[in-house]
């Protein structure tokens, strides 16, 4: 059984695991939107072996995109908005 989530930079982030009769490879992508998950797409036959090795290898690439993230801000009445 694969992880449903992985632990990057202290943060719990939610691991979407697709299976794609059309892959040929391991693909990682970050998705930022609706607070940030992980998506796995894996050819139909792998070994799990292979996948965890390719999360652990892919680990510092992870952390890189991570912190390159812009935080979800809460607004409240009054507060000062910052401008990029």
């Amino acid at each position: 059984m694969l992880p449903s989530s992985l632990i990057i930079e202290g943060k719990t982030v939610p691991l979407i695991v697709r299976e794609n009769s059309k892959a040929r490879r391991f693909t990682l992508r970050l998705r930022p939107e609706g607070g940030g998950n992980i998506v796995l797409t894996l050819p139909l036959f792998y070994s799990k072996k292979q996948v965890l090795g390719f999360i652990e290898q892919s680990r510092p690439w992870l952390e890189k995109q991570m912190a390159r993230t812009i935080p979800k801000l809460t607004y409240a009445q009054g507060m000062v908005l910052p401008i990029l």
